[in-house]
């Protein structure tokens, strides 16, 4: 018997989510496949494979992404499943009647105007992919929140001490790092807490980014990762943990980050092993107890936050979690 053919479209794959999801529906033993228009600057050592004509455009006064490309009419015609992702829509001609059709929503293009989204995707699309809990609840069609998962085969643990002294780490994709450095100084002011750790993240947000493996191997310097302080992004209501935060915590990190959604993730996932502090008085409460846990506690937290990952955001699971909400539907 044939495989069903699921064929994924995007322009751009933003922290390479679409590459991962890819990943899981290969990982379920379908005949995946998975095209984007650019590689992404981070450099990820596996990626969607790049077809100039998924370059970017802008459709219905710049509120729909889209791409015209008739020359892969085809290939979607092949398939029997078609999955976009990151809120973008791959014009080729071809007819989606007859096949089950996926949207993924996840960021700042459906967060600005989800209302114009919906209404263009939600004629044609059987499900819809939402990967924040900001995300939910905007109106998307047969939504499900699935969070991006991170391959545990690429971020091996590593739950030793990192110094003398417990390091703290920030390194952030969005803006927020003057309250971040406030609470750093105002935690080197108190001196039952100055002697105990450093700060060995970012100290101006150009030096924030960095190729994927650069990045890791700065987180792995850390203790401790600061993942994000942000409760809005522009006008638009954010605060929320995402691929960063993960994949830190795959790392056998100690995670402190923001989220205004946990009665949502405990409904959804279950417990939730990051520490969530969604304002810097929060931050610095957060962080003055854990640098003065002594060692076994740091160890015990760093190996929950890997079992954590390993147990509801690693592939297999979100594999899992996609065959059980989406895929076995169809």
């Amino acid at each position: 018997m044939a495989k069903t053919k699921v064929l994924m479209l995007t322009c751009d794959d933003w922290t390479n989510a679409g590459w991962r999801f890819f990943k899981c529906i290969e990982n379920l033993g379908f005949d995946a496949k998975f095209c984007k228009g650019a590689k992404h600057e981070f450099n990820y050592p596996g990626q969607g494979r790049v077809m100039r004509c998924l370059t970017p455009k802008m459709l219905d006064q710049d509120r729909v992404l889209f791409v015209d490309a008739p020359g892969l009419k085809p290939v979607v015609e092949e398939a029997d499943i078609v999955h976009f992702t990151a809120s973008t829509f791959v014009k080729t001609g071809a007819s989606l009647k007859n096949k089950k059709v996926v949207i993924q929503h996840g960021g700042a293009t459906y967060r600005k105007d989800p209302d114009a989204l919906n209404e263009f995707y939600n004629i044609f699309t059987n499900a819809a992919v939402i990967q924040g809990p900001d995300l939910l609840g905007l109106g998307a069609r047969n939504e499900h929140l699935i969070y991006s998962p991170v391959d545990l085969n690429k971020l091996q643990p590593d739950f030793e001490r990192t110094g003398k002294k417990i390091r703290i780490g920030y390194f952030p994709s969005k803006k927020g790092l003057p309250d971040i450095l406030d609470v750093i100084v105002h935690l080197n002011s108190v001196p039952s807490l100055k002697d105990k750790f450093e700060y060995v993240g970012i100290k101006t947000e150009s030096s924030a980014t960095l190729p994927w493996e650069q990045h890791l191997s700065r987180v792995r310097g850390c203790d401790i990762l600061i993942d994000a302080c942000e409760s809005s992004q522009g006008d638009k209501k954010y605060g929320e943990w995402g691929t960063v935060a993960i994949e830190a915590a795959a790392l056998g990190k100690i995670v402190v980050t923001n989220s205004s959604a946990e009665e949502i993730y405990a409904k959804e996932y279950g417990h939730c092993a990051l520490h969530i502090a969604n304002a810097p008085e929060d931050l610095f409460a957060k962080l003055e107890r854990i640098i003065n846990w002594d060692d076994a506690e740091i160890l015990k937290d760093k190996k929950k936050m890997r079992a954590w990952v390993k147990e509801k955001h690693s592939m297999k699971a979100t594999g899992k979690r996609l065959w059980e909400r989406i895929y076995s539907k169809f």
